[in-house]
């Protein structure tokens, strides 16, 4: 009994500790957003007015993605109105970048999609191993 009294507030701290670091990391729409121009900016050099206008592409594309998350639709559905965001968006980025930054940008996304393969996969592999819920 007093391992139960003793263990229980351990238990509650970690959990409680564990909510808070999780809201802690999670960005708003606009912060991802400047996150994601300063990445692009870094790769392609953009100008200040480029700056502005790709920061607004991808906060809408941000915004124009959680709303579809958030609808109650088959998950294939959700990911062709996913896949013609992007679209747009890619289509956006062409009209405001210069055919070398464009590629540039290119090569960006496809590394980020690389990365985020390589995530999903290692956590599919921790799952499978039972090390996550």
């Amino acid at each position: 009994m007093k391992l139960v009294k003793l263990i229980a507030p351990m238990l509650i701290l970690f959990i409680a500790f564990n909510t808070f670091a999780q809201e802690q990391t999670r960005k708003t729409p606009e912060e991802r957003a400047k996150n994601q121009t300063k990445a692009i900016d870094k790769e392609c050099q953009l100008t200040p007015e480029q700056k502005t206008k790709v920061e607004q592409i991808i906060l809408s594309a941000i915004n124009q993605t959680k709303e579809v998350r958030q609808k109650d639709i088959p998950r294939r559905d959700k990911m062709i109105e996913i896949k013609k965001i992007n679209e747009d968006r890619d289509l956006q980025m062409k009209s405001t970048l210069t055919p070398d930054q464009y590629a540039k940008y290119q090569a960006l996304v496809e590394k980020m999609k690389a990365k985020t393969k390589e995530r999903m996969q290692a956590r599919q592999e921790a799952r499978s191993d039972g090390d996550i819920e």
